[in-house]
């Protein structure tokens, strides 16, 4: 093996041994030229097509838009606020049982469980460690108590909107500072449908609900729709239990 002169009259070893490997690579792929190529199949990847919802459209489980941030339709991205969405479809498909369960998809959100509330907490949820409370389709709830918070048969998507909202919201239990939670509610649809559901849990849990849709004119520009459920529950504390109604 010879030896070339390096720096500072240091002796260095030419290493020529990878040579033989180069000229195999060259002439393997002289005949790999010269054979047929092989074709794979083709294949074709799809993503599932948006979905147009009442609250907007929905691409699988993201929402594409927001109506809380803005109190318009305006795409999620140029809204320059930190905004998370949880569509009817995640609803569905984790089968939560109240909107406390529905905030757990959405990081520095707690929902506060009905032992946790008492008079000297103000607000039903925590964002960003501070009490806020639940709006519906934009309005607030501080002197409205027809909302259920166990309920979800009327919820169409649940919006989170976090930091300063007092420019569109007001003061409300802590919202310039925490956030809200908006309630977008269900609305009447073209199509006609009509859902029953029921489930049954520990505890005596048992509950039944109802979602019908009927449109009045042939076109569907003009439809009504009801929705409503009913439930019952006991607790591992004794003479604790929880009865509930609700229509719209």
């Amino acid at each position: 093996m010879p030896k070339v002169p390096c720096l500072h009259g240091m002796s260095c070893l030419l290493v020529l041994s990878f040579c033989p490997l180069l000229s195999s690579v060259g002439a393997l792929a002289e005949e790999l030229v010269g054979e047929d190529v092989l074709m794979l199949p083709q294949v074709l990847v799809t993503a599932p097509p948006v979905t147009t919802t009442t609250a907007g459209p929905v691409d699988g489980y993201r929402a594409l838009t927001a109506d809380g941030p803005t109190r318009t339709r305006t795409p999620i991205e140029r809204i320059p606020q930190s905004i998370q969405v949880v569509p009817r479809t995640v609803i569905d498909d984790q089968q939560a049982d109240s909107i406390s369960e529905v905030t757990r998809n959405v990081s520095g959100v707690q929902g506060l469980q009905r032992r946790e509330r008492s008079q000297q907490i103000d607000g039903d949820y925590l964002i960003r460690g501070q009490f806020t409370e639940a709006y519906v389709n934009g309005r607030s709830t501080f002197l409205d108590q027809g909302l259920d918070p166990r309920s979800l048969i009327n919820v169409e998507r649940v919006e989170v909107i976090k930091g300063p909202t007092s420019a569109l919201f007001g003061g409300a239990n802590g919202a310039p500072v925490g956030g809200i939670v908006n309630l977008v509610e269900k609305t009447p649809q073209r199509e006609a449908f009509y859902r029953l559901e029921g489930g049954a849990g520990s505890f005596g849990f048992v509950n039944g609900a109802l979602d019908f849709n009927q449109p009045i004119t042939e076109d569907g520009g003009l439809a009504f729709r009801i929705t409503g459920d009913a439930r019952r529950s006991d607790d591992f504390v004794s003479e604790i239990g929880d009865r509930s109604f609700s229509l719209y």
